[in-house]
């Protein structure tokens, strides 16, 4: 129902984008997977274990720069609150304001990506040109609904105010797979991140650091996540990259190692190995399509 609300709010709101013939393209990315979840337990996914889907996009570009941006899932995430086919549609001015379905502006979007239905605005403060985003959502009932934001550029600082933060399959992927997502009802009041990166030839870091407080569910606890994610691009080679997440008040921490070895222009061969508490190490193998 809330889709149909959406759908019929980006339909209104093209009445006021002057009449013309939009300029429409398709791309799609597949990312199938064969993953070791346990032992005896090897399955096929058309999603990979952090939470990245397959989809298909449309996206329709107006003259005056409008864009309307829809994103098919290929296939669902197991147990995920978000049972919706339509991963993303919104209509936005780029660089200036989105409105529909999208993803929760928060950190660097790796760790928490949270699929709401709302607005996003994005502007700059009066004094030091600092840049804000900020997202207002409300999905119902018992899912995500409030207001999530990231002050500044680089480094960032995030925050979220609300209900039910972090419940996405496509969320905390580096401490849980994409569907051992707690479900309807669970999720955080109050979060805040920081984020750092930096880059220099073909190397890259990025550091993360999240705050989890006031769960739904006292149950679920409060958690300190940092991570650090760090990668190397070879000349005309695999991009390779090694990540740690480390829970403050677990002992349990994340290693994951994987490379995209480029077949084809188009076509990456994905092997990854990861490691979580005690469970011991779990290969997966996947692909990547772009078209």
């Amino acid at each position: 129902m809330r889709l149909v609300v959406v759908f019929a709010a980006l339909v209104a709101a093209t009445v006021y984008v002057p009449a013309q013939q939009p300029s429409v393209s398709f791309s799609a990315d597949i990312t199938p997977q064969i993953r070791s979840d346990r032992q005896d337990d090897t399955r096929f996914r058309l999603y990979d274990d952090q939470g990245q889907l397959s989809r298909v996009r449309m996206n329709l570009l107006f003259d005056n720069g409008y864009q309307i941006r829809y994103f098919q899932k290929l296939s669902r995430i197991d147990n995920d609150p978000d049972d919706s086919g339509t991963e993303a549609f919104y209509l936005e001015d780029p660089g200036r304001w989105s409105l529909g379905k999208q993803y929760a502006t928060f950190g660097t979007g790796r760790i928490l990506r949270e699929p709401v239905i709302g607005g996003t605005l994005r502007l700059f403060l009066p004094f030091g040109d600092i840049p804000l985003e900020v997202s207002v959502f409300d999905n119902g009932g018992r899912l995500q609904k409030g207001v999530s934001g990231r002050l500044g550029d680089n480094p960032g600082l995030s925050f979220f105010f609300g209900e039910h933060f972090g419940i996405a399959g496509t969320s905390l992927t580096q401490v849980r797979y994409p569907e051992q997502t707690p479900g309807w009802g669970h999720g955080y009041r109050t979060v805040l991140g920081a984020d750092y990166s930096l880059a220099s030839g073909g190397w890259s870091a990025v550091i993360e650091l999240i705050v989890l407080r006031q769960p739904n569910v006292p149950a679920d606890g409060q958690h300190d996540i940092g991570n650090l994610l760090l990668t190397y691009q070879f000349p005309y080679g695999p991009l390779v990259s090694g990540e740690l997440t480390i829970t403050g008040d677990d002992p349990k921490q994340s290693l994951r190692f994987s490379a995209e070895i480029p077949v084809d222009k188009n076509l990456f061969v994905v092997p990854s190995l990861r490691l979580r508490g005690a469970e011991g190490w779990r290969p997966a193998f996947g692909l990547r399509l772009r078209l």
